[in-house]
């Protein structure tokens, strides 16, 4: 049976703790959702370097939650301006807590919310992100 490709990833995924989904009200069909995030590039630097601060990452490619994101600079890195990813917020453990919705001034507020309560203070070494 572990012969079988289908059951290689699955057990691929238990063993490596990647298959563990956490249950997130309101995830819909967002199937990253609870999931781990993939590894981005985001230009000159990677998703998951960003992640290293031990702060959450808020993805934002269209640029539309700067107001949002600058509330919580201290716990809540925005990057991804202008690359090629999917909006998205992750916690500081690298799980996906949300894909931000087209409203940012009515849903983004609470997730980065919960995002940047759920860590301390980002450390403050410079992570650069300039394109």
């Amino acid at each position: 049976m572990a012969q079988l490709r289908a059951v290689q990833y699955h057990l691929d995924d238990v063993l490596s703790g990647m298959g563990i989904r956490y249950p997130m009200p309101g995830a819909g069909d967002q199937p990253l959702v609870g999931r781990p995030a993939p590894d981005q590039d985001l230009g000159r630097v990677r998703s998951h370097e960003l992640l290293r601060r031990g702060c959450g990452v808020l993805l934002d490619p269209a640029d539309e939650f700067a107001e949002v994101g600058a509330r919580w600079q201290d716990r809540v890195h925005r990057a991804g301006q202008g690359a090629g990813t999917e909006p998205m917020l992750i916690r500081p453990d690298g799980y996906v807590l949300r894909r931000p919705p087209g409203r940012p001034r009515t849903r983004a507020r609470p997730l980065v919310r919960r995002a940047a309560l759920t860590s301390s203070a980002c450390s403050k070494r410079r992570v650069d992100t300039a394109s």
